[in-house]
């Protein structure tokens, strides 16, 4: 079908229809196709003096009209600005970042106290030792009380779902500021991005030629292997610019060639495949699809909802437990001996270098806790000895 499409002139006949409806000041800068399902084309359009933002329209063109728009904020918009920025800005933005990566942090911790919770007899700071945890008395009642349950429950979904939320969280931290930010400049330093940013620039003759129709561009994309299952066609933006298009078949990442066609001849001036991008370019083809779980379909979506579920009982069951111990007039939270290591350090300091928010936060902490040495020197004085 996307053949006889390509022969009927389909596509450019929606560029036309487009055009024709919203006047001359009005210009279509991309155009989406998805012919999984044989669905009409998708167009961003946008004021010719101010390519953003852009609206969505869609187009039949077998009635020769615009069936419909989006309008600027739909409930998924306004749901998608409430998780990356929680509908405060930049600020909230920031507000994200810290706690996504201090949740990633929180559970790698998690993982790290457990494994020393389980060696007998470690000697910690100042001699103490840290004992096996297994089943045992605890507060005088047994180990089947409250406390213990909750525990188990927490321990069980961090176990679970730890680093199947890691590795969610993860590649949604590409979207962030502070991260963000240091991952696309290190891929954009490092010429991994160039394939988008140094975009050939054909030779013409003649500029003022009209462009190739958008069907026979595609046909030329088609003839070159492009996938045809999903594609995004960028539109020249002036006389010297090409057109360039980004394909991709029934897997993810959505996208995973790009074209760069003479928009006069339809040579195809440059291509890209995912293999020809660097690791840092292909990874970032693919943290959408796998944050959002849209690799392997609806069971991967249900098993990351599992998961978002499994996330949120965690704290719960640590409140649990804390609310456990406050009720019998004890610490809320066990104190033992953690011991201090070089390698434990080396972890920490990666882990900051990895992760902005968490190295500014650990940073802050050392500071503040360096400032506070000489008032706790002053109390310790002040109070008389038992």
């Amino acid at each position: 079908m996307f053949q006889q499409r390509l022969q009927r002139g389909f596509y450019q006949s929606a560029l036309d229809i487009a055009s024709s409806e919203l006047g001359p000041g009005i210009r279509t800068a991309r155009v989406e196709i998805d012919n999984r399902r044989h669905r009409n084309p998708s167009l961003l359009v946008a004021p010719s003096e101010m390519p953003w933002p852009q609206r969505r329209i869609y187009v039949s063109p077998q009635h020769g009209i615009i069936t419909g728009s989006l309008p600027d904020r739909t409930f998924f918009t306004r749901s998608l600005d409430l998780h990356r920025t929680l509908i405060g800005g930049t600020t909230g933005r920031l507000i994200v970042e810290f706690t996504v990566s201090w949740l990633i942090a929180s559970i790698l911790m998690g993982f790290r106290l457990w494994f020393l919770r389980k060696a007998p007899h470690r000697q910690g700071s100042g001699g103490a030792a840290i004992h096996d945890t297994r089943p045992q008395v605890i507060e005088g009642n047994t180990n089947v009380n409250r406390w213990w349950r909750w525990r188990s429950l927490h321990v069980a979904l961090g176990t679970c779902t730890g680093l199947l939320v890691i590795f969610i969280a993860w590649n949604g931290l590409q979207f962030s500021e502070l991260y963000g930010t240091l991952y696309h400049g290190i891929a954009r330093s490092t010429g991994q991005y160039d394939y988008l940013l140094d975009k050939p620039k054909p030779n013409y003759d003649d500029n003022s030629q009209p462009n190739l129709p958008l069907d026979d561009l595609l046909a030329q994309g088609l003839s070159s292997g492009m996938h045809w299952q999903r594609i995004a066609v960028q539109l020249p933006s002036n006389a010297d610019d090409c057109v360039t298009i980004e394909s991709g078949g029934d897997f993810p990442p959505s996208m995973t060639q790009t074209l760069y066609l003479d928009r006069i001849h339809g040579e195809v001036l440059r291509r890209y495949e995912l293999s020809d991008l660097g690791p840092f370019a292909q990874w970032n083809k693919w943290s959408y699809p796998i944050h959002v779980g849209t690799v392997g379909g609806i069971t991967t979506q249900c098993i990351w909802g599992a998961t978002m579920l499994a996330l949120i009982a965690m704290p719960l069951s640590a409140l649990g437990m804390i609310y456990s111990r406050w009720r019998r007039g004890t610490r809320v939270t066990p104190s033992r001996a953690v011991p201090e290591s070089l390698a434990m350090r080396i972890s920490v300091t990666i882990l900051g270098i990895l992760l902005p928010a968490v190295g500014l936060s650990i940073l802050g902490i050392i500071a503040a806790d360096w400032l506070l040495v000489p008032w706790r020197r002053s109390r310790r004085h002040s109070t008389p000895s038992e």
